[in-house]
């Protein structure tokens, strides 16, 4: 019985039929499209072709092989080893600050120069108080002319017949003002360990009071009732240096009296331009 076969298809049957139908398929149609048969030639190139490349497949499969080989019997090779890591470091400690040291306690505080300047420069004039009537009504006023009899000597009195002011701290502010006069003052009778500055431009300093270093705000208050008890007292002092120049020196003419009055005057920000000059002086 005769065998039937289609080469583009690699399909064998015996049966014709079966074999027709093969050749009407969808399968058969596309292999027949790309399907070269092989001549006796061109199967030789072929064999060639093949053979060459069966030699070269041959070759590389014995090179794979030796490599096998050296890697079978070659020495076991050690894991590499990660290098050794060192411990963290603790960051830097910074050495503990040791506390801030108070200044020493002085032997002169805050409330010695205040009782001595109260004791200093104050004038009292109670008892040259005196009633005196005017217009039928009593009025208290001061009886100057006994005052200076007590307050000035002989040469103060000399002073004031020669035109000449005999209180340097009055002689002081008519000159320079009564801020200037105060602030020096003041810079002279405080002694340098009884005030620290520490920041001038930001008011920071501190005063020693009754052993107790003192924070700005208490500091200021100790400084203000001193420059109070100085004004009163250049007040007061005016006043009875005006009263002795007309009883013993020259006449105060208009101008000059409002001139002396004005370099008197003060104001609500007197206090803190003297304080002011008092720590730029400390502070340097």
């Amino acid at each position: 019985m005769p065998e039937y076969n289609c080469e583009c298809c690699m399909f064998k049957t015996h049966i014709k039929t079966k074999f027709s139908l093969h050749m009407e398929t969808s399968k058969h149609l596309k292999n027949m499209e790309s399907f070269v048969k092989i001549e006796p030639d061109n199967l030789k190139e072929r064999v060639a072709t093949l053979e060459e490349s069966n030699q070269l497949l041959k070759k590389t499969i014995q090179l794979l092989m030796k490599r096998i080989d050296a890697l079978e019997n070659a020495p076991p090779v050690a894991p590499p080893v990660a290098p050794p890591v060192a411990p963290p470091v603790a960051p830097p400690v910074a050495p503990p600050v040791a506390p801030p040291v108070a200044p020493p306690i002085p032997e002169t505080d805050i409330d010695d120069i205040i009782n001595m300047v109260y004791g200093t420069f104050t004038i009292d004039l109670e008892p040259y108080k005196q009633a005196t009537y005017e217009y039928g009504e009593e009025k208290s006023t001061i009886n100057y002319d006994k005052f200076i009899d007590n307050f000035f000597d002989n040469e103060d009195k000399k002073l004031l017949y020669e035109d000449k002011n005999p209180n340097p701290l009055l002689s002081h502010s008519y000159s320079d003002g009564i801020e200037e006069a105060i602030a020096k003052k003041m810079c002279k009778l405080i002694p340098n360990d009884t005030i620290k500055v520490k920041d001038e431009a930001r008011n920071k300093y501190s005063i020693c009071s009754n052993g107790v270093w003192l924070n700005p705000i208490q500091s200021e208050e100790k400084l203000q009732e001193i420059i109070k008890i100085f004004d009163d007292y250049i007040f007061e002092l005016n006043n009875v240096y005006l009263f002795a120049k007309q009883s013993y020196g020259k006449e105060i003419l208009g101008d000059e009296f409002v001139d002396l009055i004005d370099k008197l005057q003060t104001d609500d920000e007197s206090s803190k331009r003297i304080i002011k000059i008092i720590l730029s002086y400390f502070g340097n």
